[in-house]
C-alpha cells in the first residue's frame, strides 16, 4: 500500500510494443530530429472495476507517418506501455485525487517511455532520439476547479462594487 501521501505507487510496467526504426537518408541534413507535432500520443488511466485499489494505465506514443510530416524523422516508433498502480485507499476519492492520480501516471508512464526511446536510439545512427516534452495535463484532462463559497463570492462582489464607486 503506498504511503498515506501518496496517491499511487507503481508496482508493474511492461512495454509490449518497442519498434524503432532508423531512416537512412542520402544527406544527413535531410533528417531532422523529433518535434511535439510528429507524435501521435494516445493515453488512458482507469481504476480497476473490481478491485478500486488498483489503477490501470495505458500509453501508446507513435511517430506520425512520414506522409503526414515536412520532413522525414531521422527515427520512426512506436512505444507503448501498461502500468500497473497500487491506489491508496486511506483517503477520500474526489475529482481532485482522480486528477492527481492520473498526472502523476501519466508522468511516470511518459517518463518511462521517453528513458526507453533514448536507449533503443543511443547506439543507431542519429544518436540518441529526444522524445519532446509532451504536456502531461493534455493527456490528464483539465484539473477541476473548486466550488465557489457564498462567502467568496460575496467578498468579490463587494470589492467590484467598491471599485466602481470609486470610479
Amino acid at each position: 500500500m503506498p504511503s498515506t501521501n501518496q496517491p499511487l505507487q507503481l508496482k508493474e510496467l511492461v512495454f509490449p510494443v518497442l519498434m524503432v526504426r532508423a531512416n537512412f537518408i542520402k544527406a544527413a541534413d535531410t533528417a531532422r530530429a523529433i518535434d511535439l507535432g510528429d507524435l501521435d500520443v494516445r493515453f488512458e488511466f482507469k481504476v480497476d472495476d473490481e478491485d478500486q485499489s488498483i489503477g490501470v494505465a495505458n500509453l501508446s506514443i507513435k511517430s506520425k507517418d512520414t506522409a503526414e510530416v515536412e520532413k522525414v524523422l531521422r527515427y520512426e516508433f512506436d512505444i507503448q506501455a501498461f502500468a500497473v498502480f497500487e491506489l491508496n485507499k486511506s483517503v477520500a476519492v474526489d475529482e481532485k485525487l482522480s486528477f492527481v492520480r492520473r498526472f502523476n501516471a501519466a508522468t511516470t508512464v511518459v517518463g518511462a517511455a521517453r528513458e526507453q526511446l533514448a536507449q533503443l536510439t543511443a547506439r543507431g545512427p542519429w544518436g540518441v532520439a529526444l522524445m519532446p516534452n509532451i504536456p502531461i495535463q493534455s493527456l490528464a484532462g483539465k484539473y477541476p476547479e473548486s466550488p465557489k463559497s457564498a462567502v467568496t463570492s460575496e467578498k468579490n462582489e463587494a470589492a467590484k462594487e467598491k471599485n466602481n464607486a470609486a470610479k
